[in-house]
This record gives C-alpha cells, structure tokens and sequence, in this order.
C-alpha cells in the first residue's frame, strides 16, 4: 500500500543518513538519492557485494533487476580482473572481499556514463599514505586491469589487499580489534598471542563479521559444533565482541572461538613440554592399552615411553627419571610411586571425550 511505502521510505532516510546520503521526492519526477558520489558509489559496491555472496538466497525480482544492469560478460570480465590480480600477489580472498573488489569495478563503469566524478577534494588516509607498500600496489593495481578506476576506488582497494597480506600487514591495527583483545584477556585471565599473522586473522574477521552485520547479511544455520574445551572461550568472545559490535553473526563468532583457543594452545605448546607418560595393560596382547594409545595420540602432544604389564614396573622406573604420569584403563594394583597414576574412563575413549586437560596435558 501507499502507506507501507511511505513508512518504507522512512526507513530507509533514517538509515541513509549514517552514509551521509538522502532521498529527496520530486513532483511528477520520482525518487532522488543525493550525495557526494563517493559515498553513493560506496553504499552501491557494499550492497552489491550483499548481493553476489547471497545471489542464491535472493528473489527472483531483484536477480532480474541486477541482471538488467549488468551483463554476464561485464560481470565476468570483472571477477577475471580480480582473480589475475590475487594469483599475482599470491593471496587468497574470503567472498566478501573477493566480490566487494568485483563490485567496486562494476558499480564504477556503471556511474561514470551518467555520473563521472573526480571529487578533488578527496584525499588519501594518513594510514595508507604512511604504509611503505601502498604505493607499489596502487602501481600494481593500474597496471593490472584497474587503470580506469578513480583514486578513491583504487585506495579502497588497496587498502583491502593491504589487510590480508601478512607480507604488507601493517601494525595499525584498529582500535576496536585491541580494545576486545585487551578485554578478552582480562575476561579469560590469559595472554593472547600478539604475532603479526594471528593479529591480521582477528582483525579481518572482526572486519568482515562487522561489514556483514552492518549490512545485514544471512546467518548460517548450519554451524560447526564446538568442543566442551571451546565452550568457556565462545561464551567469553561471545560477550566481549557484542559490547563492540552488538549486531556481530554467531558464525563469525565460533571462528573467532577457533582462531583465538588454537593460538593460545599452540603458544602453550611452546613454553611447555608434552608429558612423558607410560601405559599400564594387562589385557592379552595389549589390547585395551592401544586403544588408549591411540586415543591419547588423537588428543593430546604426548611422549608414549612404553605400554606395560603391571609387573614390569617397577623395573621400568628404576631405569626411568623422566616419566610424567602412567595411565592404565585396568583396575590394576599399582604400589605407591613417586609418579602420578591416572585410570581412565572407557567410555570417555569410545566417545573421545577429553579429560587430561585438568593434568596439565597439552589438547590437539
């Protein structure tokens, strides 16, 4: 109806006002959107980019209208520019920013017939201007399919390749990425890894996660189960990032739950020795101690010294100093040592459920 279109229209003036963009209504004329054209352009190639991530979840009426716009070579033409341009600088690009490049060609070739702008007023970031690499890619990017594109475009480009190639990464990294970072640690009372490519990964997820939840981008229902280990990390991260970012996707927030606890695992893994242990089985041919032996092999960063019978313990010990723990699936007899004894449950190794954390083992 007349009024669901009206309160449509609102909508969409209060929600354009953040692009600094409006609609203005002209008599006998139709619907204008006004801006600088920078922005307009901007607005155009996110949306589009919504668009080809999500082309399989989109009506019927809004796939025609885009077709009608862009031709299937033109939009080709567009993906090959970008394919030849990752394969030069041997990177590799998620969806979103694989098609957000795509969408800043297009949306360029389809405003400059009706729209040119050289905008003098714009200027390249400080940021951009100080990163020793920015102008060999603004180079590369001309010399690569990109000549015609305006320098704005060019920058927003570079800026993008510049993020996701740990070889140009720079330090800069964005306020909100070191306030959650700072916030986690406090959270989880651990130290996060600050190496220059584990840094680059949270960043651009927090990047992506944002742009996806700025622009209001499709959930996944199906997604990755995580282990009960993860379980105190995601509800963490969970909170910390929606204090930033109130809108961010859970999918974005169990990578980030994987990212963060396998980075922080491998660092302990660094500073601390897999533990020594022996295995303690009576069972014919040591049956059940090699079900645990492979159990223990597919979870944890272990040294296995010997699977043993009961009675060749204590020989064993006499000849080893540097045994950890010894583990034993039996009900076994075992006399005081001075070396931990651990019994495991079977059913936790048929359903390779993990228990050795709390001893200090290091988790796979």
């Amino acid at each position: 109806t007349r009024r669901t279109l009206n309160y449509d229209l609102e909508r969409i003036k209060e929600y354009l006002i953040k692009y600094n963009l409006k609609l203005e209504s002209l008599p006998s004329k139709g619907v204008f959107l006004i801006g600088n054209e920078i922005d307009i352009r901007f607005l155009f190639a996110s949306y589009l980019t919504k668009y080809f991530v999500e082309r399989d979840s989109c009506h019927n009426l809004f796939i025609n209208l885009i077709n009608s716009i862009f031709s299937k070579k033109e939009v080709s033409l567009a993906k090959k520019i970008v394919l030849n341009l990752i394969n030069k600088m041997n990177i590799s690009l998620p969806p979103e920013d694989f098609f957000k490049i795509v969408s800043i060609i297009l949306i360029h070739s389809f405003r400059e017939i009706n729209f040119p702008c050289s905008y003098e007023k714009y200027r390249t970031s400080q940021v951009l201007l100080e990163n020793k690499y920015y102008n060999k890619v603004i180079k590369f990017l001309k010399t690569h399919g990109l000549e015609e594109l305006k320098i704005y475009e060019l920058d927003t480009i570079a800026e993008l390749l510049l993020s996701l190639d740990i070889e140009r990464y720079t330090m800069n990294i964005e306020n909100e990425v070191n306030l959650f970072l700072k916030n986690l640690e406090f959270k989880l009372n651990i130290t996060i890894p600050k190496e220059q490519d584990f840094l680059m990964q949270v960043s651009n997820a927090i990047r992506i996660g944002k742009f996806k939840a700025e622009l209001n981008f499709l959930e996944h229902k199906e997604l990755h189960k995580l282990d009960r280990e993860y379980k105190k990390y995601y509800v963490e991260i969970n909170n910390v990032i929606k204090e930033i970012i109130p809108k961010f996707y859970l999918e974005d927030i169990i990578y980030l739950t994987i990212l963060i606890k396998n980075s922080v695992d491998m660092s302990d893994l660094e500073h601390k020795k897999p533990k020594n242990i022996a295995i303690i089985d009576n069972s014919f041919n040591h049956i059940y101690g090699k079900m645990l032996l492979k159990y223990i092999k597919g979870n944890y960063y272990v040294n296995i010294l010997k699977i043993l019978d009961n009675y060749q313990l204590k020989d064993f010990l006499k000849n080893e100093n540097e045994i950890d723990f010894i583990l034993t699936l039996n009900d076994i007899n075992i006399k005081k040592t001075k070396v931990p004894t651990i019994k495991m449950d079977f059913k936790y190794i048929l359903n390779n459920v993990c228990e050795l954390e709390k001893h200090g083992f290091l988790k796979k």
